[in-house]
């Protein structure tokens, strides 16, 4: 069977997503910080039985807040809700000129360089 587009991005936020709920309702009331963060583990720890790579996931709650570090994503929890998220995308050479037609002018544009996080971008 052949993998859609997107399949697999699809179906890991969706996992993503029972993982952040299942740690909202175990702490409903509480404020606090939710990491995700997805990773190809080494080559040398593919799959034994397809030779496949596998991609590395973790979802986990901190009660301090976590330092900031390419591609993660950090919600800010409070009171049991998320209030704001913070994605730092993997440090990826960005084509800008293939970029800015659908950015926005530059007064609002919709990809900024994150000035706390050198070479991580926030999409707006």
């Amino acid at each position: 069977m052949a993998q859609e587009l997107r399949e697999t991005a699809e179906a890991m936020m969706a996992e993503d997503a029972k993982e952040i709920e299942k740690i909202l309702n175990r702490r409903p009331n509480d404020s606090f910080w939710i990491v995700v963060h997805h990773k190809p583990v080494p080559k040398d720890r593919l799959r034994m039985d397809t030779g496949e790579q596998i991609i590395m996931r973790v979802v986990k709650d901190y009660d301090k807040q976590p330092s900031n570090q390419l591609g993660t994503m950090v919600h800010t929890v409070k009171n049991g809700e998320i209030v704001d998220t913070k994605v730092n995308l993997h440090d990826v050479p960005i084509d800008w000129e293939r970029v800015a037609p659908l950015a926005g002018d530059e007064s609002t544009p919709f990809v900024q360089e994150r000035p706390d996080l050198k070479g991580s971008y926030l999409y707006n």
